[in-house]
């Protein structure tokens, strides 16, 4: 994302985080699918910051942006096949994203108010007692 000069990024990794099992190709893809959905509300401009964490038994990571927020109303749908706000989109991009997470056993959450920008939370557990197939990496 390096392209995308009006856009700061900045990512502060938790050390304590240790290794957690996860596809790394999956996790990936729910992470551009993130971040591709803040530049876009963000039209071109503004900051995405990104932080890990260990809590407990599970490994945290928060996408935030600086872009318009989501109205109140749209929060409970976003995650929803097919829903989507942008001119010509499919809603996809966040229905993926959830499953991606769910098959890892996580949990996804969105806080959001409208000027505020948006905020995505991924709980991923870090038990690592299910293989997630040939895949998975650390």
């Amino acid at each position: 994302y390096e392209g995308h000069e009006h856009i700061g990024f900045s990512f502060e990794p938790d050390s304590a985080l240790g290794t957690v099992l996860f596809d790394r190709i999956l996790l990936r893809q729910a992470l551009i699918n993130l971040i591709k959905n803040s530049i876009e509300a963000m039209h071109d401009s503004g900051t995405i910051a990104m932080a890990t964490q260990l809590r407990e038994d599970e490994a945290v990571i928060w996408i935030r942006d600086t872009g318009p927020g989501i109205a109140p109303d749209d929060l409970s749908a976003i995650f929803e096949p097919t829903f989507s706000r942008k001119q010509g989109g499919s809603g996809l991009g966040l229905a993926i994203v959830q499953k991606i997470v769910l098959e890892h056993g996580g949990r996804i959450e969105c806080v959001s108010a409208p000027g505020e920008g948006a905020e995505f939370i991924i709980h991923l557990p870090t038990g690592g007692e299910e293989t997630l197939g040939e895949d998975s990496d650390r």
